[in-house]
């Protein structure tokens, strides 16, 4: 016999950080601004309607005639109130109902939750639990926030500023490389990856030339210890154009520590 799990809890769908940023480049357009608002105490806006709920108020909430009368007086949920788990899918289903009374849409609720646009003011919202972000062309703002208003008790739209834990700058007539995006790499292949790990120093085994940037000379670079002087291949002095001079630098074989004093030169 299997019996069924029943869960009353409702999760609500905060928005993500690319509709944030999505709000922004919205209002990234000429003649548009991107504003930001919060509700007032956003859960107990909405009305409880879970399972029945007593709670337990604090004495300082206390009526007058109840001092001397009870001990530990509960009384029935009315609100959605904080910390209950419920609270937040109450919220979320008030707010998205009041916002559609006054004209906004939502696109698309599964991809992109708690986004709205407005089709008439061309205004697009997004809202992360209390925090309400929108943008759209200047003079529709003030009407947006007022259709907002008009059904959520609302604080005063300002510039934006502090969202999601990040404070947000805003720069106008900045111009960008390419190679200036985080993930620019991605797209063209011929940058690095800032994440990737170091490249690990190459252990050579083997004699190899290099040409030395610095002295602007050839470079040949013993892994072993020799007893007589190295006496390069007519074959290698012709394709390096190498001059009758030889030099002998103290310069260390590990590939990142190249740089050495010049210590002594003779003619070969």
């Amino acid at each position: 016999m299997k019996v069924p799990a029943l869960f009353s809890e409702l999760g609500p769908s905060p928005s993500t950080m690319e509709a944030g940023k999505a709000v922004d480049a919205y209002g990234a357009q000429s003649g548009f601004i991107t504003q930001q608002n919060g509700g007032v105490q956003a859960y107990t806006q909405a009305l409880w309607k879970g399972v029945g709920t007593w709670v337990e108020l604090p004495p300082d909430r206390w009526p007058k005639e109840w001092h001397g009368r009870f001990i530990r007086p509960v009384v029935l949920l009315r609100i959605a109130l904080y910390g209950h788990p419920d609270s937040g899918g109450l919220w979320e289903q008030y707010c998205e109902a009041m916002l559609m009374l006054v004209g906004f849409i939502m696109p698309d609720p599964e991809g992109w939750p708690s986004v709205f646009f407005h089709p008439e003011l061309r205004l697009l919202l997004v809202v992360y639990v209390d925090d309400f972000k929108m943008s759209g062309p200047k003079e529709n703002m003030s009407k947006g926030w007022s259709l907002i208003a008009s059904k959520i008790d609302m604080d005063t739209p300002g510039e934006v500023n502090r969202y999601l834990e990040c404070d947000h700058v805003v720069q106008h007539n900045v111009e960008l490389k390419v190679g200036d995006h985080p993930y620019a790499h991605v797209f063209d292949k011929s940058l690095a990856d800032p994440a990737a790990p170091a490249a690990a120093a190459c252990h050579r085994t083997q004699d190899f030339w290099e040409l030395g940037s610095i002295n602007d000379v050839y470079m040949r670079h013993h892994m072993q210890p020799r007893k007589n002087l190295f006496l390069p291949d007519e074959d290698v002095v012709k394709s390096c154009h190498l001059s009758p001079f030889r030099f002998t630098s103290a310069i260390p074989c590990n590939n990142h520590e190249r740089e050495g004093k010049q210590l002594e030169s003779d003619p070969t």
